[in-house]
């Protein structure tokens, strides 16, 4: 298993939501496993989720992918490399998401109303 890493999300919407790891669009990854819950989020809260790639089974030198869902009605598509470099959403639906690097192996995810 390679080094896990953290993924701040960040609730940029006027309203509670609940998050999800999709059993879509997901591949490569130890870390998070599909259709995990996540955990529910007040306005302006953050909740941490850990991500890792797999290695071997396929997966070397590809990208670690899931999909998050969000009030069972958006998505944000994520990729991530073998070191936890965490890319742009590749695709969202419903809304809008941004990454940007933290301290140490952690990454912020901002969601919010597109």
């Amino acid at each position: 298993m390679a080094t896990g890493n953290t993924l701040h999300i960040i609730n940029h919407f006027e309203y509670p939501i609940t998050l999800y790891v999709g059993g879509d669009d997901w591949n490569c990854c130890d870390a998070p496993l599909p259709n995990q819950k996540v955990g529910y989020v007040q306005p302006q809260g953050v909740i941490d989720l850990g991500y890792c790639r797999k290695d071997g089974h396929g997966c070397n030198g590809r990208q670690g992918q899931f999909q998050l869902e969000i009030n069972s009605g958006m998505t944000v598509d994520l990729n991530f490399d073998a070191d936890g470099n965490m890319a742009e959403p590749s695709a969202t639906s419903g809304c809008q998401a941004a990454v940007s690097p933290g301290p140490g192996s952690t990454y912020n995810l901002i969601v919010y109303a597109g």
